[in-house]
C-alpha cells in the first residue's frame, strides 16, 4: 500500500509541475489559464493527501476510519476543482455562482460529519481499530451527490457545445471534445465506487487507487494537449459565436416567420449560392458562409432553423448529394478525387458520411447505378 500511496504522490508532483510549466502563450487566454490552475490545486492537495497517507502509515496500521476521513476530505475538493475547470473549459459563459460554490457546500457538511465519526463513543481521534460509521459513510454521499451535480451539468452542457460546434463548423468537430467527455465519465466512476472501495483495505482499494492515478494522469495530459493544438482556438470560436448567436437567432427567428419577403430573399439568395457551388470549398465556417451567400448571419441562422436542419448537417447534405452526382457521371474517380471534389476534408469521413446518408459505401452506389 506504501509503494501505492509512494507512486501517487510522485506522479501528482509530476503533474502539477507539468501544469504550472505550461507556457503563457500556450495557455492563452484567461480561461485557459484559470483551468490550469484549478487542476494544479487538484493535483497538488492529491499529493498532499497521498504524502500524508504514505507518512502517517494509517492504513497499514489499522487507523481505517482515519485513512478514509483523510480520503474524503481531499477527495471532494479534488472532484469539485476538476468538475469545475471541465465546466469552464464547455462553456465559460454559462458557469453559475452554484457551480463555483456546490463544492465547498458538499464539502463542509463532510467535514462535520468525518469529525461525528471519529469522535463517538468517547474515542480519541487517534484511537485505533475504530470502526467506521455512519456519518462517515453519509460524508461519501456528499462525494457522490457532489459528482451527479456535475456529471448533470457537464452532460446538459456538451450537448450545448455539440450544438455550437455543428453551427459554426462545416463537418463533425466532435473528436475535439473527446477527451473531455472520457474525463467526464471516468470523474462520475471514480465517485460511484468511492463510497463502497475507501472503506477497504485490500485488493480492491489497490486497484481503485490505480484508476484514479491513471483518470488524472488522462485529464492533465489531455488538457496539456489540448492547450498547444488549435482545438483550444476552435472551440473558444464556436462558443463565442453561439454566445453572439443565441439571442439574436431566437429572436429573429420570430420575425422571419412572419415576413414572408425576407423568407423569399434569403431563399433566392441560398439557392443561387448553391448553383454556383459555394459549398464545394472546405473548411467553410457560419460567418463564412453567410458572407458569401450575401446574408448577415443571424439570417442564414434563423432560416437554417426554419428549415429544422444544422449547418454542419446541411452542408453534408449538400455535398453528398454532390458526391451521388459525381459518382455516377465520373466513375473513373478514386474516393479521395469524389471527397476532395465535393468539399471533404479527407477520404475516410467522406465515406463514412456517405454511408451513413446513403446507407452504402461509394462503391456500393457506383455498381447500383452502373
Amino acid at each position: 500500500m506504501s509503494q501505492m500511496q509512494f507512486t501517487g504522490f510522485l506522479l501528482m508532483v509530476l503533474l502539477t509541475v507539468k501544469l504550472m510549466s505550461l507556457s503563457v502563450r500556450s495557455v492563452g487566454r484567461d480561461t485557459l489559464n484559470h483551468v490550469r490552475w484549478l487542476m494544479v490545486g487538484c493535483t497538488g492537495l492529491l499529493g498532499l493527501q497521498f504524502l500524508a497517507q504514505m507518512v502517517l502509515g494509517l492504513r497499514t496500521t489499522g487507523h481505517v476510519a482515519q485513512a478514509v476521513a483523510l480520503n474524503v476530505a481531499c477527495f471532494i475538493p479534488c472532484s469539485a476543482m476538476m468538475s469545475l475547470a471541465i465546466l469552464y473549459l464547455l462553456r465559460e459563459w454559462r458557469v453559475t455562482w452554484l457551480d463555483r460554490w456546490i463544492g465547498l457546500f458538499a464539502w463542509i457538511p463532510a467535514l462535520v460529519l468525518l469529525y461525528i465519526g471519529l469522535s463517538t463513543d468517547g474515542h480519541p481521534l487517534t484511537a485505533k481499530e475504530m470502526q467506521v460509521s455512519w456519518p462517515q459513510i453519509g460524508s461519501t454521499m456528499f462525494f457522490a451527490a457532489l459528482q451527479l451535480y456535475y456529471f448533470i451539468r457537464h452532460m446538459y452542457e456538451m450537448r450545448q457545445m455539440h450544438r455550437a460546434l455543428d453551427g459554426y463548423f462545416d463537418r463533425d468537430a466532435y473528436g475535439m471534445l473527446r477527451w473531455m467527455r472520457m474525463s467526464i465519465i471516468l470523474l462520475a466512476l471514480m465517485a460511484l465506487f468511492a463510497p463502497v472501495v475507501i472503506f477497504s483495505n485490500s485488493l480492491p482499494l489497490a486497484l481503485y487507487g490505480l484508476f484514479t492515478l491513471c483518470g488524472f494522469f488522462y485529464f492533465v495530459d489531455s488538457f496539456g494537449l489540448y492547450v498547444v493544438s488549435s482545438s483550444a482556438n476552435r472551440v473558444m470560436e464556436a462558443d463565442q459565436n453561439a454566445k453572439k448567436e443565441e439571442e439574436v437567432a431566437a429572436e429573429m427567428t420570430d420575425k422571419l416567420s412572419d415576413d414572408s419577403e425576407t423568407k423569399q430573399r434569403i431563399k433566392h439568395a441560398v439557392e443561387r449560392w448553391i448553383e454556383c457551388g459555394g459549398y464545394l470549398k472546405s473548411g467553410m465556417n457560419m460567418p463564412s458562409v453567410a458572407s458569401e451567400i450575401g446574408i448577415p448571419q443571424y439570417q442564414l441562422t434563423s432560416w437554417l432553423r426554419q428549415q429544422n436542419c444544422k449547418y454542419s448537417e446541411w452542408m453534408t447534405s449538400l455535398r453528398i448529394e454532390e458526391a451521388k452526382r459525381v459518382i455516377v457521371s465520373h466513375p473513373d474517380w478514386s474516393n479521395e478525387s469524389v471527397a476532395e471534389h465535393c468539399g471533404f476534408s479527407d477520404r475516410t469521413y467522406f465515406q463514412k458520411k456517405f454511408k451513413e446518408k446513403t446507407g452504402m459505401t461509394p462503391a456500393d452506389y457506383m455498381s447500383l447505378h452502373q
